[in-house]
């Protein structure tokens, strides 16, 4: 059955990683909200199957992933901080200063994170070669929309 699954969670994910003009239009809810809990559940998996990685590659690039992922765990959690704060915040009971300092702690993850990205893209090139450090930013870069959209759809719009 897990198996059964995980083949099923790949096959809605690859929809999303094909290129527009080859996709016949976005996965449905369901297919969508199947690869938000396996990317929670096995991110590494998703990323693996998504590089095909040889074993020469995988041995060079996994301690690189693992490296930047500690990395930016920390930026991260800045981030999700920041997002609590907005959902906590009772409707009506946002101050100017309040809703300044989370945007300033927003926009400063967002910040560090590009930064951290930019310090790997050299490293991940040197363990992948270029094309293939390029598509497993891709593949990051569509995962974390995914994960941000989660996130901007339970913040609410503050009043």
């Amino acid at each position: 059955m897990k198996k059964i699954l995980l083949a099923a969670s790949f096959a809605a994910l690859a929809l999303c990683l094909v290129p527009p003009a080859a996709a016949q239009g976005l996965p449905d809810a369901a297919a969508q909200q199947a690869i938000r809990d396996q990317l929670r559940t096995d991110r590494k998996v998703v990323i693996e199957h998504n590089l095909a990685l040889g074993d020469a590659e995988a041995k060079k690039f996994w301690p690189v992933y693992d490296a930047y992922q500690r990395e930016l765990a920390p930026i991260q959690s800045r981030r999700n901080r920041a997002a609590l704060d907005f959902i906590s915040t009772p409707d009506g009971d946002m101050t100017n200063a309040n809703a300044r300092r989370l945007m300033d702690q927003l926009a400063s993850a967002d910040e560090a994170e590009a930064k951290l990205r930019r310090v790997y893209v050299a490293k991940f090139a040197k363990a992948l070669g270029a094309k293939k450090a390029a598509r497993y930013y891709q593949i990051e870069s569509k995962i974390g929309a995914m994960e941000r959209y989660d996130q901007a759809s339970a913040i609410p719009l503050v009043q």
